[in-house]
């Protein structure tokens, strides 16, 4: 199943993508379950009752009365920070005014057709389907053998050999790490002494240092933050 939330507070906008969206699921075999709502607030309403719902992708528009897409974003990243959103605007001006790891890309309601929304959702959903099947081989402190997703790893210690998931779990690598490490690069990790960076789950770049999404943090020089910067920047145009 494939999760997808519409929050547009024009029902024509949601009930148009909706169906839009209905008639890919049954032209592309995919199994989609679409959440609508009217606003923001519902949506962070429902967050909040059901915190572990599952999330794969949100359309939200910008220019919404009661609170804007913005700042529905920034608070729904504060609780879900694995969410990656497609921002609906109908005014150009809006577009790229925000660069973060969550943005998807946005779409102009007036503009996007039927044919553009399809190609742009399906670029998406194969992405993140490829993702999510791609794993590297761990062990846990049990010496148990674990499947680890690439997409769940927040980073991984090349020197130590030793893998940490989006949830803080520490796993130790069970594969070679100089191919591991070519492997990881090519998946939108960047290499930082050693340590082998996932940009997806960077929550923001300082002068020295690389925050990750659950608080650790790396030093990095001026080269590396300048690398980290050009390949995060990559990864939002890419993704």
């Amino acid at each position: 199943m494939f999760h997808v939330y519409l929050v547009d507070d024009n029902k024509i906008i949601v009930d148009k993508y909706e169906r839009l969206l209905t008639k890919i699921g049954e032209e592309e075999n995919i199994e989609l379950i679409i959440h609508p709502f009217h606003s923001g607030k519902s949506l962070l309403s429902f967050i909040d009752d059901n915190p572990m719902a599952p999330i794969d992708l949100v359309y939200l528009d910008i220019t919404m009365d009661e609170m804007s897409g913005f700042e529905v974003a920034r608070q729904l990243v504060n609780k879900r920070a694995d969410v990656n959103i497609f921002f609906l605007t109908a005014n150009e001006e809006y577009l790229f005014q925000t660069s973060s790891n969550y943005v998807v890309g946005y779409l102009l309601k007036n503009e996007t057709s039927d044919e553009e929304f399809k190609n742009s959702f399906m670029l998406y959903y194969t992405l993140h389907n490829a993702k999510q099947k791609k794993i590297i081989n761990c062990v846990n402190d049990n010496h148990e053998k674990v499947e680890v997703k690439v997409k769940d790893i927040l980073y991984v210690n090349l020197l130590k050999l030793k893998v940490v998931d989006k949830d803080s779990n520490v796993y130790h690598l069970d594969e070679d790490r100089v191919l591991l490490r070519d492997e990881l690069v090519k998946e939108y990790f960047v290499e930082v002494k050693g340590v082998a960076i996932n940009l997806e789950h960077i929550k923001r770049i300082d002068d020295s240092h690389i925050i990750m999404m659950n608080g650790d943090s790396f030093y990095a020089d001026r080269n590396d933050i300048k690398k980290t910067k050009v390949a995060f920047i990559n990864f939002l145009s890419e993704s």
